[in-house]
């Protein structure tokens, strides 16, 4: 992962823009994240295989995943409420 500093803030789609406009022609595949998102380890390798085994692909998207969150109380933040299910994820 490479951060590109823009001297203002472009927005989201503006940022995705000059980040494209600053890669290679070599670059195979870009891959654009919200910071509020946390995608598996293997899902780039996964969306990479996916475009891989079908040139007509141009692109692919991940998905939205329900988790109960379990082992929380009232009195949890939301930041540690998600640190409580990110780490039932990862063990």
């Amino acid at each position: 992962m490479v951060g590109l500093p823009l001297p203002a803030n472009e927005g989201y789609a503006g940022g995705c823009a000059a980040g494209l406009a600053a890669l290679g022609a070599e670059t195979e595949v870009v891959g654009f994240f919200n910071p509020d998102c946390f995608p598996a380890a293997d899902f780039l390798a996964v969306c990479s295989r996916a475009i891989a085994r079908n040139s007509g692909v141009g692109g692919v998207a991940g998905r939205l995943v329900d988790y109960v969150a379990e082992d929380v109380s009232p009195d949890m933040s939301f930041l540690e409420m998600l640190d409580v299910v990110n780490e039932k994820l990862v063990a």
